[in-house]
């Protein structure tokens, strides 16, 4: 093979710089384009680790003939800690949809600026008004896309069944908001889920205390007094508990850059690939 002749290929540089132009300009419309489909949204991320309720003997002491009261109230020995049912919580409509009635969450959470709308532009406007019609249908909000879109585009929720651990990130064009995503499904989490084993609680103890004045047999009031014990111990584990069902192995970081390579990186990519196409187009072409 011949060596490169320097001088001839730059000769071709000067008399053929119509290619370069040309490959210049696709690559910059292919990187436009990309930033437009992209969104170029900033993306926050986080561990979490979930808190497996410390299950006492709760039938222990009540005597054999009346270890069926346990099962009559609710009271068995779980064959799973819910991971995974406390997971499908998280990612469920229903959950969704307890947090969209802070109405700046949704505003924010459904916009693609990075401005984030204010709690007064909201209350003034309305939330019809500042969301985008594709979130109405027939003037009615439609929870349902809303869910998807989410759970698709903005938050991502994976888990490892053996360690119980969680990780959750959200991408949005706002670096805060993007952050405040992870925040608030954190804290709504821990507490829609201690209010439930509360209430849960509340209501079996109430059933005991009834069913106790109309059963005056010592042995049975023993037994339901233990079982009331172990909901009471609940409530206040569930009360006295920042973070009852999921606590941080990482908290959310604010993030400095965009998911999508930052602007600088995108020029350099346009011109050193323009260049280095382009000489290797004269390569190929001119060089034997």
């Amino acid at each position: 093979m011949q060596s490169i002749q320097l001088k001839h290929l730059y000769q071709k540089l000067k008399s053929e710089y119509k290619i370069l132009f040309i490959i210049f300009s696709l690559t910059f419309v292919v990187l436009f384009f990309s930033n437009i489909l992209l969104n170029n949204k900033y993306k926050s991320e986080s561990i979490w680790i979930y808190i497996a309720e410390q299950e006492s003997n709760q039938l222990g002491g009540i005597p054999e003939e009346y270890i069926g009261l346990g099962s009559m109230f609710g009271i068995n020995t779980p064959s799973s800690d819910g991971f995974e049912i406390y997971v499908a919580k998280l990612k469920s409509r229903d959950f969704l949809n307890t947090m969209l009635k802070d109405q700046y969450f949704m505003a924010n959470i459904l916009s693609d600026s990075s401005e984030l709308y204010g709690i007064d532009e909201i209350s003034q406007k309305g939330i019809k008004n500042v969301i985008n019609d594709k979130w109405l249908i027939k003037d009615v909000i439609d929870y349902d896309a809303i869910h998807e879109h989410v759970l698709s585009n903005v938050v991502n929720i994976s888990y490892d069944i053996p360690t119980k651990i969680i990780y959750f990130s959200a991408k949005h064009k706002n670096a805060n908001f993007a952050y405040e995503i992870i925040s608030n499904f954190f804290n709504t989490s821990n507490q829609i889920f201690r209010d439930e084993q509360i209430n849960k609680s509340k209501l079996k103890i109430k059933f005991l205390e009834e069913y106790s004045k109309e059963n005056l047999n010592r042995n049975i009031n023993y037994s339901i007094s233990a079982i009331a014990q172990s909901e009471l111990q609940k409530i206040m584990t569930a009360s006295t508990t920042e973070n009852y069902k999921f606590d941080y192995i990482d908290t959310p970081n604010k993030p400095l850059i965009t998911d999508f390579p930052s602007l600088i990186l995108q020029i350099l990519f346009l011109f050193g690939f323009s260049i280095a196409s382009y000489c290797a187009y004269l390569f190929i072409r001119y060089v034997e």
